[in-house]
């Protein structure tokens, strides 16, 4: 049993210390892929994009830094939130970006009043749904998740006076 185990986190720590983690996350998390993608951010000012083909990013990190720009670093100068990435503080870069496989899709919905609203998310619904990210607010009052919006496969629903632009992600696996 000790050997087994042994070998096992041996052979993950040569697979992460190689950089060969598709392997290891394709084990785990289905649909799953990797781009390289360059990302700069303008005049030092925050820029985000959607990464195309991705529902949701799971990893990223920078494999070139522009000559001349700042310095990049994780959560600070770029990082990513559901299917986008963001650079900022004058990070210029090409990233390796992991993702889960899927499409976006933009919804608005919005609470009159402070009335619960439930927007559809589109047909048809999301096989599995894997990211769901702000666009636009529209309010002055905070669209917080599992406050005052929740969302499911199928639909969103929002309430206390959340008004917003959602950018929801689902999974759809490519054909290889």
């Amino acid at each position: 049993m000790f050997r087994s185990s042994s070998i096992l986190i041996i052979s993950i720590f040569i697979l992460l210390s190689l950089g060969k983690t598709s392997a290891l996350f394709n084990a785990r998390i289905p649909c799953y892929d990797c781009t390289i993608f360059p990302l700069e951010s303008p005049w030092n000012n925050y820029y985000t994009e959607s990464v195309p083909l991705a529902a949701r990013v799971i990893s990223m990190r920078h494999l070139t830094v522009k000559a001349g720009a700042r310095p990049c670093v994780p959560s600070v100068s770029y990082g990513f939130n559901g299917a986008n990435a963001w650079v900022d503080l004058g990070c210029k870069a090409t990233f390796q970006i992991c993702y889960v496989e899927g499409n976006t899709r933009e919804v608005s919905c919005e609470s009159r009043s402070g009335r619960q609203a439930t927007c559809s998310i589109g047909d048809p619904p999301c096989q599995k749904l894997e990211s769901v990210t702000i666009v636009r607010a529209r309010s002055n009052l905070p669209c917080v998740r599992g406050f005052s919006y929740q969302a499911d496969r199928s639909l969103i629903k929002v309430s206390k006076g959340c008004r917003a632009v959602f950018r929801i992600g689902c999974l759809v696996c490519r054909n290889r």
